[in-house]
């Protein structure tokens, strides 16, 4: 934390004060919302927490994943969104 970007640092900490807001947004859509978390994501419990106020969101846990993992694991999230996607595109 002592060389992360200050600039960047306040920026986070304005997107998390607004996370009620998305929250809200996100449960008002009327497409389907898929979230993924990592099993060991010290969010995983807020994540599932919110799919569970969005109606028709599907939360999946991936094994051995911190937070950012889920961003670099396209072995583990690919198989996962891919047929997320088609199920949208197919209606």
């Amino acid at each position: 934390m002592l060389t992360a970007d200050p600039h960047a640092l306040a920026a986070l900490t304005v997107a998390l004060a607004g996370r009620d807001g998305v929250l809200g947004k996100l449960a008002q859509t009327a497409g389907p919302v898929l979230l993924l978390a990592g099993d060991r994501d010290p969010q995983l419990k807020a994540i599932q927490d919110t799919a569970d106020q969005i109606s028709g969101a599907t939360c999946v846990e991936l094994p051995d994943c911190g937070h950012f993992e889920t961003f670099l694991r396209i072995d583990l999230t690919l198989p996962v969104i891919r047929p997320f996607l088609a199920r949208c595109a197919a209606g």
